[in-house]
């Protein structure tokens, strides 16, 4: 009875007090826009050479204090290019997220970012070109926007970065990457051709972070990657991390509605409905898992065009 109440009572707190914007929401949800912005802007060449160890997955070289981290394939960082990034820099945004092989994001609910991109910079032109532009100028090893926040830099001609805080706070990470955002229980899931990883998502549903016992054992890790097929459709695969056993057992319907009002949200009633009859979910120990049937392209990328409209007024709003 007891674990039923502090469940209920968890659920309802959940319906009262969930965003109605859900993840991406606030000053941390306009990253993507900033990021592919920063892309297309540093697309000409490359600048001072930084060190760095080589093989290492890019979400390794972010802050490990993030609210949400990002990693996606080339073409999904397309996807997202041609979704996300602003109207007067769009077809610049494609072509830098072209010529990205692999993109980590990683955005702090206090509107601070990071990037990391592996892929192919072209080099030999980005000192001349940024010093003779008075709308950028040197700062560390790397370029500032005069008068603005965004920096970035490239460590060769495979690895460029970007942030809107000084990049020294970044590059220490490059010789010592931290841990993977992603927990091991869930890191069959970094082989996603789209990655997302919310390592306090209790948070994001505000009626769970009450000062209550039970509310706090709610916390969870939510980390959710896409597999595109030859044909673009994309399967789902979620991870909600629980603390513990009992707490995935408690909760785990807690994760079933944050996954139906994510659902809901993005797709059209068609395609949400499809989604969610078809979803698989197990539990194991501390790890609650699901498993969505594939999407095609179109709602994808109809889904994605939700998404960005909410990113955009949610940034408005916090202007």
């Amino acid at each position: 009875m007891g674990e039923r109440r502090t469940r209920d009572e968890a659920l309802d707190r959940a319906r009262r007090a969930a965003p109605s914007g859900g993840i991406l929401t606030g000053r941390a949800a306009s990253a993507p826009i900033l990021v592919l912005s920063v892309l297309a802007l540093v697309l000409p060449g490359c600048a001072p050479r930084l060190r760095y160890v080589d093989g290492v997955d890019p979400l390794g070289f972010l802050a490990p204090d993030l609210r949400f981290y990002l990693s996606s394939s080339r073409a999904e960082t397309l996807a997202l290019a041609e979704s996300f990034a602003e109207a007067g820099r769009r077809d610049f945004a494609i072509m830098a997220a072209d010529r990205v092989d692999r993109l980590a994001l990683g955005a702090g609910e206090d509107g601070r970012f990071e990037a990391a991109a592996y892929g192919s910079f072209p080099a030999g032109r980005a000192d001349a070109l940024l010093a003779a532009d008075p709308g950028w100028k040197r700062e560390g090893e790397g370029w500032r926007e005069t008068g603005g926040a965004l920096r970035v830099a490239f460590a060769d001609s495979r690895l460029a970065l970007a942030s809107n805080r000084p990049l020294a706070l970044m590059t220490p990470r490059l010789l010592e990457p931290v841990p993977s955002p992603l927990p091991d229980a869930a890191s069959d899931l970094s082989g996603g051709d789209l990655l997302v990883v919310v390592p306090d998502a209790y948070a994001v549903l505000s009626g769970l972070a009450g000062d209550e016992d039970g509310a706090a054992s709610a916390r969870f890790t939510l980390a959710a990657a896409w597999y595109v097929d030859g044909a673009g459709s994309r399967e789902t695969r979620a991870a909600f991390v629980f603390t513990d056993e009992r707490s995935a057992r408690v909760y785990e319907s807690v994760a079933r509605l944050a996954l139906y009002g994510a659902v809901r949200a993005l797709f059209d009633p068609g395609s949400g409905d499809a989604l969610l009859a078809g979803a698989v979910w197990s539990r194991d120990g501390a790890l609650v898992r699901v498993r969505l049937p594939s999407v095609d392209d179109a709602a994808w990328r109809d889904a994605l065009a939700r998404l960005a409209a909410t990113v955009r007024a949610g940034a408005g709003r916090n202007d």
